[in-house]
């Protein structure tokens, strides 16, 4: 008679524990408790959702360093908004980072959706602009344009990293660009939301590319622009990559 390999019928999971239910019954119990990977789901879930890029996932205000004064200020103008994130969202506030590349601006800013979204169950989303103006014109072709739009707007965090959306100071927008940064920006400034801006430039260059409906909204709700400037930390990474890099040659 033919024999049954049973290795090759035995059903696999991802977690052999609850067996993917989020839920067994220890050995030494009698009740049944919630398996730890359903944390672990719910919080690559939130991760998801929020989107935050992976190389800060695990970005937090607790580990966020600051090498000038500048990004201290700007530490603590994010630690004021995650501690009375209550009060920043039924007033519409939000925060302006303006600085040049390299500062920190998308790592406090993800720091804080973090703390916000996925430690806490704020929902909120963080968005590159340039990617999302690419994402938008394929969007057009599809019908997919106001379904993206609005969920995007169901957030009550909206986080837009780079605002200027990599321009170069003499760059324009064109009008497509132009009219969606327009919506984002107004869905938020309609009803209760917090907006957390990362930008390179100040609100006189947002004025003159963007307009000035964009500007005075954005400045209404976040206020003055909080600048961060002083430190380049992807060129201090390279620094140590290289004094690492030359130490390994000497060896050789």
């Amino acid at each position: 008679m033919p024999t049954t390999n049973r290795s090759a019928t035995k059903q696999e999971y991802d977690c052999e524990i609850c067996q993917d239910k989020g839920f067994y019954q220890p050995p030494d119990q009698q009740k049944v408790v919630r398996c730890r990977c359903s944390k672990d789901k719910q919080l690559k879930k939130k991760l998801r959702s929020a989107r935050i890029p992976a190389r800060f996932k695990e970005s937090r205000l607790a580990n966020f360093e600051f090498k000038a004064t500048s990004h201290k200020q700007a530490y603590q103008h994010a630690l004021v908004l995650v501690n009375r994130i209550d009060r920043f969202i039924q007033n519409n506030w939000g925060l302006y980072l303006q600085g040049p590349p390299s500062q920190g601006k998308t790592k406090l800013q993800a720091s804080i959706i973090n703390e916000l979204c996925v430690d806490d169950d704020y929902l909120g989303v963080m968005v590159n602009v340039r990617e999302l103006l690419s994402d938008l014109k394929d969007a057009i072709g599809e019908g997919r344009l106001n379904e993206m739009l609005r969920a995007i707007g169901e957030n009550k965090i909206i986080a837009l990293n780079d605002l200027t959306g990599g321009k170069r100071p003499t760059d324009s927008f064109t009008e497509f660009e132009r009219g969606i940064i327009y919506r984002l920006v107004d869905a938020v400034y309609e009803k209760s939301k917090t907006m957390i801006i990362t930008a390179k430039y100040n609100y006189e260059w947002l004025q003159d590319k963007l307009g000035q409906d964009v500007r005075d909204r954005i400045q209404e709700m976040c206020g003055q622009s909080v600048v961060m400037k002083g430190y380049n930390w992807r060129r201090k990474a390279g620094e140590k990559r290289d004094q690492v890099v030359s130490k390994l040659v000497d060896r050789l």
